[in-house]
């Protein structure tokens, strides 16, 4: 739910134009405007929106995977014991 409010946002953020830029010699901004987040995965204009949905994808997409496995093997076993 948090990477779908944050990419809502980012959208936003996208079309507004409201965004901090990043200094060149600073790590983010060297970060953000790598190839990967100008050429490969540009889902967004700005490289930064790009370089920060990487980010929160690779940080919250395995809670959400592994919340997922324990919804479904839990509802498995209540399953299991009500037949």
């Amino acid at each position: 739910m948090a990477l779908l409010a944050l990419q809502l946002i980012f959208i936003l953020l996208d079309n507004s134009s409201w965004l901090q830029n990043f200094k060149d010699g600073s790590l983010t901004g060297a970060v953000s405007n790598h190839k990967i987040f100008t050429e490969w995965f540009s889902p967004y204009e700005m490289p930064q929106l790009n370089f920060f949905t990487t980010f929160f994808a690779i940080v919250l997409l395995p809670s959400v995977i592994t919340g997922a496995i324990k919804d479904i093997s839990s509802r498995k076993q209540t399953n299991n014991h009500t037949s």
